[in-house]
């Protein structure tokens, strides 16, 4: 049974916001949400999920390169990812070279 996928407002603005500025990206994070329907706890290719250590309830986390993360809850129960929050950090100068 599939899970339904319910986003906070605060994760939806972050996602509209993103697709003004940044649309293929909004469509990538889009599809990585719509994913998370099939299995929210399985890391699989381009799924690098984890859980959150010390999250009270257990929150989970989503990679999405290296700038972006999405964390949300599942509830067993009544089939329900809830996301909460799509973050999106600066990178940092660093010495690091590819």
């Amino acid at each position: 049974m599939p899970y339904e996928i319910t986003i906070k407002k605060r994760a939806n603005k972050v996602l509209n916001k993103f697709d003004r500025l940044n649309h293929e990206a909004a469509v990538i994070i889009s599809d990585r949400i719509k994913e998370l329907s099939i299995d929210p706890y399985t890391p699989r290719p381009m799924m690098d999920i984890s859980p959150i250590a010390g999250s009270n309830p257990r929150k989970y986390r989503i990679r999405i390169g290296a700038q972006t993360r999405i964390e949300y809850m599942v509830d067993d129960l009544a089939h329900i990812v809830d996301v909460v929050d799509i973050i999106i950090t600066k990178r940092r100068n660093t010495d690091y070279r590819i």
